[in-house]
């Protein structure tokens, strides 16, 4: 059997047939002939013609059902569906996930995760696998995606989740199209129950800001603001004006003084973005450090939960301390905004104004 029979011969045992393919199935055939013309002539384009006509028979009465069925065969190529396909998928479902996901510096599930092949996001090394689902993120290769929709792969692409609720969101999605609601429902079942118990103190609520590679901190509309405040901290980012995040001035941090400065583990190695980790300014501020991996809020999963709980942990710890409460309580805001203008651009206004 020659190459693009070959080829044909996969897709259709995948089940990947259908009107929807015929025209990328016809080009590979076109090429396989092309390509093995002066060794066999006519008789290799016959038969890939042969496998065309049958994938779309096929295709034409077993495609209502497949459709109706879970998918067998679901490869994913992004971090945040690697890991929701690892929670949820069915035992033999999930053939293929990123490296990424194998990385413990990357994934809370990368003991999982490295019992599987690892692909690198490539159309071609995916379309091997014969999925008949791929998860995909809203960010992944668009070329590589592109790709596999005009072979007839079936793709989900999911957004990232940017909030609590849309943990929960991405969550149910994945279930339905694994074909796995009730496993999701118990998953987001105790999902809100973590949720509900973490329970932060009443009063006076500490200041916390979140600080990364190259001075970067996540603003107020993003998922880490968000569990600081379910933990029982208000977002430093609140009071400069960062929406969505950018480059916080060590200077700045330094003035705001938060109660609690969340900084993100340095990574082996010497990495020259992160030498403002170590940077011995932070070393003489007045509140509560703690250090969390990338992974434990890159992806919008139950797993965010385990430092929202060892944050509230924290913050309970704040209360028995009458003398860090009163601080608290006493502690202005650095400079609440009150338009959409941000914080740090009037603040340097107003030094070129003295």
């Amino acid at each position: 059997m020659g190459p693009s029979a070959h080829l044909s011969g996969r897709v259709l045992r995948a089940g990947i047939g259908g009107a929807a393919s015929a025209a990328p199935l016809a080009r590979f055939a076109g090429g396989g002939a092309l390509s093995c013309r002066r060794h066999r002539g006519g008789r290799f384009r016959a038969a890939a013609a042969g496998f065309l006509a049958l994938g779309l028979s096929m295709g034409a009465a077993g495609g209502a059902a497949a459709q109706a069925e879970p998918p067998r065969r679901v490869v994913s190529i992004n971090l945040c569906t690697d890991q929701l396909a690892l929670i949820l998928g069915a035992p033999g479902q999930l053939r293929s996930v990123t490296a990424l996901a194998q990385d413990p510096r990357m994934s809370v599930m990368a003991r999982q995760a490295q019992a599987l092949p690892a692909n690198h996001g490539r159309a071609e090394e995916v379309f091997l696998h014969a999925p008949d689902l791929v998860l995909a993120g809203s960010y992944t290769n668009h070329a590589t995606v592109d790709m596999l929709e005009r072979l007839g792969v079936p793709v989900l692409r999911m957004a990232p989740a940017t909030t609590l609720a849309q943990v929960r969101e991405r969550l149910l999605e994945a279930g339905r199209a694994l074909g796995r609601e009730d496993r999701a429902a118990e998953v987001v079942a105790a999902y809100d129950r973590r949720l509900a118990a973490l329970s932060p103190p009443a009063g006076p609520r500490p200041t916390a800001a979140n600080y990364a590679a190259n001075g970067y901190a996540a603003g107020r509309d993003s998922l880490s603001a968000e569990l600081l405040e379910a933990a029982g901290f208000d977002h430093l980012a609140d009071d400069l004006g960062l929406s969505f995040g950018g480059f916080l001035p060590l200077e700045l941090l330094v003035m705001a003084d938060p109660d609690l400065l969340v900084l993100a583990r340095a990574n082996p190695g010497a990495a020259r973005a992160e030498d403002i980790l170590r940077h011995p300014a932070l070393h003489h501020l007045g509140g509560q450090q703690v250090a969390l991996e990338d992974r434990d809020w890159i992806c919008g999963l139950p797993a965010v939960l385990d430092g929202a709980e060892r944050l509230a942990a924290l913050r309970r710890e704040m209360e028995k301390k009458p003398a860090l409460r009163r601080e608290m309580e006493k502690k202005p805001a650095l400079r609440p905004h009150t338009d959409k203008e941000p914080a740090l651009r009037r603040n340097r206004d107003e030094e070129a104004a003295r």
